[in-house]
């Protein structure tokens, strides 16, 4: 998984609770980013995202579409935290150190 990818999972996480489309998880990103984000890779890295299980892509109404996420993605999400507070410890200890 890319760290793009990672980051779309975490704005779905973000966003969840209500009904984000496409448009809404594009307008979070580069609300973070600082700078837009190419329509194109968003929707082929949300569309890789499903194939693979990590994201459910719902109908709306007739032109959109919402997106959730599933038990593997909520799973992969709380793996990658825990690694990374590992690796942040780390860090905090040799600076303290």
């Amino acid at each position: 998984m890319t760290g793009f990818q990672r980051d779309l999972l975490l704005t779905v996480a973000l966003l969840s609770g209500t009904n984000p489309s496409g448009k809404d998880i594009m307008h979070e990103l580069e609300s973070e980013y600082g700078e837009a984000v190419n329509h194109g890779r968003l929707y082929q890295n949300l569309g890789e995202l499903v194939d693979s299980g990590f994201i459910r892509k719902l109908p709306l109404d007739g032109r959109t579409n919402v997106y959730r996420l599933t038990e593997r993605a909520n799973t992969q999400l709380h793996d990658h935290y825990i690694w990374a507070e590992k690796c942040l410890r780390l860090i905090d200890e040799e600076t303290v150190g």
